[in-house]
């Protein structure tokens, strides 16, 4: 058994040694072999034939066209970047007080997420508003009165109409068409039963249906003489 042990040992040692002996020789001629490549002429000759395509290939012409092409490049992706983004509006909520069920009064209700208007049409108005009405007509609204009217005129206006027939605010929007009216003025207004009322943070209106404020009188004031106002107003000025 001790002569099985020793001859191993002997072996063992043995092949440790061989094995130093041909990584040193590996490293010997990896050693030799990078310095005769990097002193060799032949790699002078091809470093200098390397430089010279490098130079003919890299020269002002080429860098301006480069240049040229990356900035027509980076405008063109602007360009279709901005033609592409969304154009839609970002959706607000107000607050409006609605008819929801048409069951009279306990079908009242203050809605807090009603998308704010936008305008749309030419002689639209967007109006945020400051005082509201509330009369016997909406109560009326709310238990159903003038449903067929607003189907048929309004559609829009369905299924929880808001309520509030006349009011007073400041102009927020103006139609393209719309003329002797600008965002900021004062303004009265009156809305028929077969359209959206203005008890709510906004209301959209027509042009006929909007009137500046007399000069003397208060927003408070002119929210409820709102009706009989502007009929007046549109009257005198069609006349």
């Amino acid at each position: 058994m001790d002569e099985v042990v020793l001859h191993l040992t002997q072996k063992i040692e043995l092949l440790q040694v061989w094995l130093r002996e041909v990584v040193q020789k590996g490293k010997d001629f990896v050693d030799t072999a990078s310095q005769e490549i990097i002193t060799s002429e032949n790699f002078i000759l091809a470093e200098e034939y390397l430089k010279d395509i490098i130079t003919r290939l890299i020269n002002r012409g080429t860098l301006t066209a480069c240049c040229f092409g990356f900035t027509v490049g980076s405008g063109v992706g602007l360009a279709l970047g901005f033609c592409l983004q969304s154009t839609s509006k970002p959706i607000y909520m107000m607050r409006a007080v609605a008819a929801t069920n048409f069951t009279g009064p306990d079908g009242v209700a203050v809605l807090e997420d009603v998308p704010v208007p936008s305008v749309k049409l030419p002689d639209q108005i967007l109006v945020e508003v400051r005082y509201a009405t509330f009369c016997q007509t909406d109560l009326r609204i709310a238990s159903g009165y003038a449903r067929v009217l607003r189907s048929i005129l309004d559609p829009s206006a369905e299924p929880a109409v808001i309520l509030g027939r006349s009011g007073s605010g400041t102009i927020v929007e103006v139609g393209g068409s719309v003329n002797g009216y600008d965002p900021g003025d004062k303004v009265i207004f009156w809305c028929p039963i077969w359209k959206k009322g203005c008890l709510s943070q906004y209301v959209l209106l027509s042009s006929w249906q909007v009137a500046p404020l007399p000069k003397g009188v208060s927003l408070e004031d002119g929210a409820w003489s709102a009706y009989p106002s502007v009929l007046s107003w549109k009257f005198l000025n069609d006349s």
